[in-house]
């Protein structure tokens, strides 16, 4: 027994020698804003998100869970479906830390989803005239982004990406561009 306990300690302690710095694991508030398009042939759906969540890191793997208000933008051209601007829905992802560049800039990568029901009025001719119903959105990116330390609880982080508004996995029938920034708070 004594010689496993030995084995142990002079293991750990040499493993500590020669990893790479560790990260202790963390909770934080992040507060991103996103600016996302669809490029379609019929329509461009324009989304501002705004995305208040609660975030747990360990070592360079973020888990990311919360709320989300978007401002859905009219499609252009206008056809006989109106939109509603206001949407509320659910926001979830994992970021993955990379490199880290001259100690306070740390390179990511990011897969986000956001779920959230659009409520639609169709127009029509015939009776009944106004046709109201709800379309749910699975929307998934895949971006890469910059971190910047501001100090030891603060950090902003910027990023661009692409992904769809299609229920599967960047299924880019439907293809769209995603753009955002953001500022954490470590808890």
């Amino acid at each position: 027994m004594r010689k496993i306990v030995i084995i142990l300690i002079v293991f750990i302690s040499s493993s500590k020698l020669y990893c790479q710095e560790i990260s202790k694991s963390n909770f934080s508030i992040r507060y991103a804003i996103a600016y996302d398009w669809e490029v379609k042939v019929d329509y461009n759906y324009i989304i501002v998100h705004n995305m208040p969540v609660f975030s747990y890191r360990s070592f360079k793997h973020d888990f990311y869970v919360g709320p989300q208000y978007s401002y859905f933008f009219q499609p252009k051209p206008v056809a006989n479906e109106i939109f509603s601007n206001n949407v509320y829905g659910f926001n979830f992802g994992y970021r993955y830390y990379g490199l880290i560049l001259k100690n306070k800039f740390q390179i990511f990568g990011q897969l986000n989803f956001s779920f959230y029901g659009l409520k639609i009025k169709e127009y029509q001719h015939g009776v009944p005239f106004v046709k109201e119903h709800y379309k749910y959105i699975i929307e998934n990116t895949l971006t890469i982004g910059i971190d910047y330390r501001i100090n030891k609880s603060m950090n902003v982080f910027i990023g661009v990406g692409f992904g769809s508004f299609n229920g599967f996995f960047l299924m880019l029938d439907n293809f769209a561009i995603s753009n955002y920034f953001g500022i954490e708070y470590k808890i």
